[in-house]
């Protein structure tokens, strides 16, 4: 579906997507970060990054901008 996570996260990249209801998806998710603490970190700092696209002021800002052209 459009938005939503998939807005904020780059799969495998600063968060894992799955599909909704997937159990087995979401425990190989788990278990590749449970094994990998590289991987794990890398995750959690990429991960910080999100707050520079979903901070409030950032989505006001973009919001405000597209309205002021329509």
């Amino acid at each position: 579906p459009c938005g939503g996570p998939r807005e904020l996260i780059s799969d495998k990249k600063n968060g894992v997507l799955f599909p909704v209801k997937d159990q087995y998806a979401l425990e190989t998710a788990i278990t590749g970060i449970i094994a990998d603490s590289k991987y794990a970190d890398s995750l959690g700092k990429q991960a910080a990054n999100i707050l520079d696209i979903a901070d409030p002021t950032t989505v006001y800002n973009i919001w405000d901008d597209y309205l002021s052209k329509v």
